[in-house]
């Protein structure tokens, strides 16, 4: 049970980390279109590099290249959603996401190596470790799961809840309301002075 706990906390982690990798791509995608010069690295790079390319060509081509990478990113985005929600019912879920991540960090390294440039990119290269770190073992995590027929599982309820879900469930005591009815009843004057005791 416990390893069972601890291989599903993990895999949730996974997933998270997935979502927030999403959250930062679209906050990066927004500031871009505003032409606004910061970014967060924890997120996609391939869909930044495809709104880029589609404000680019925009003097060429119109509203039309702008049009077609803002479609290509919201499906790369949409596809990475998918992901992400639908890991939770099936770990191969999580492994689509990791073919696609592994294909936007190779983007990330040959853009690098294209330009000769690495200092530009290492922060970038990093947090695509981080995030290829947590799919990786999701993915493992997920398909061990799975193997052992407990992916479907649910995790135990928390310490808290189970004493509360025990006490609501227990009905050989007296109920709450016999409880107040047999307590004392008092009222007390306004000096506070006992007039009255049951």
């Amino acid at each position: 049970m416990n390893n069972f706990m601890a291989d599903r906390r993990k895999y949730d982690s996974s997933g998270k980390n997935l979502l927030l990798m999403i959250v930062f791509t679209i906050v990066n995608l927004l500031l871009l279109a505003f032409n606004v010069d910061i970014g967060f690295a924890f997120s996609a790079v391939v869909p930044q590099l495809v709104l880029s390319y589609g404000l680019a060509f925009a003097d060429i081509f119109g509203a039309t290249a702008t049009v077609l990478g803002i479609a290509i990113c919201l499906i790369i985005l949409g596809v990475y959603a998918l992901c992400g929600f639908m890991s939770k019912k099936n770990p191969g879920w999580m492994a689509a996401a990791l073919v696609l991540f592994s294909i936007d960090s190779a983007a990330v390294i040959f853009m690098m190596i294209a330009w000769g440039e690495f200092l530009p990119w290492l922060i970038d290269i990093l947090f695509h470790c981080w995030i290829m770190f947590y799919l990786i073992r999701g993915t493992v995590l997920g398909f061990r799961l799975k193997a052992a027929g407990e992916f479907t599982a649910s995790l135990p309820a928390a310490p808290l809840q189970q004493e509360a879900s025990e006490a609501c469930d227990n009905t050989d005591g007296p109920s709450l309301a016999q409880r107040f009815n047999s307590a004392p009843l008092r009222e007390l004057s306004s000096s506070g002075q006992v007039l009255l005791e049951a």
